[in-house]
């Protein structure tokens, strides 16, 4: 499940994944954050992956990178990950290691961090509960 929330006013994405176990279903998630109206490419982004516990292969990892690097809306702000398990961090490296031309990438283990990366304070996170906050559930 995908639940994301733009706010136009200071430029920033909030997503928060749970319940998904694999990469290439975060690639499918994502595109609905494209298509949403308020979508800037160049907006910065926090993204929880918290919840999750990826697993993936190199096919499906090259697969998702491919997906990102040739679709004219990938993002090109800066992406502050928040991650917990050893796996989701490894992933977010990999990540961070081939997309490092298109946008820079902090991968961190608390929202303070995140808020010093991108310069935000601690309110962009309690809008991903709010009632504007879209969410979307895995196609099964």
């Amino acid at each position: 499940m995908l639940t994301f929330f733009i706010d136009t006013e200071s430029e920033i994405i909030i997503e928060k994944y749970t319940r998904v176990s694999r990469i290439s279903n975060i690639a499918n998630l994502m595109v609905n954050i494209w298509e949403h109206p308020d979508y800037d490419q160049n907006y910065d982004r926090v993204v929880d992956f918290q919840e999750v516990d990826l697993v993936f292969s190199r096919e499906e990892f090259q697969n998702f990178i491919k997906i990102i690097k040739e679709n004219d809306q990938s993002m090109r702000g800066r992406a502050a990950v928040m991650v917990q398990t050893p796996t989701a961090a490894a992933i977010t490296t990999l990540y961070e290691d081939e997309m490092n031309h298109m946008h820079t990438v902090g991968i961190f283990a608390s929202e303070s961090e995140v808020m010093n990366f991108l310069n935000i304070d601690d309110s962009i996170f309690s809008k991903i509960d709010g009632s504007e906050a879209v969410t979307i559930h895995l196609e099964q």
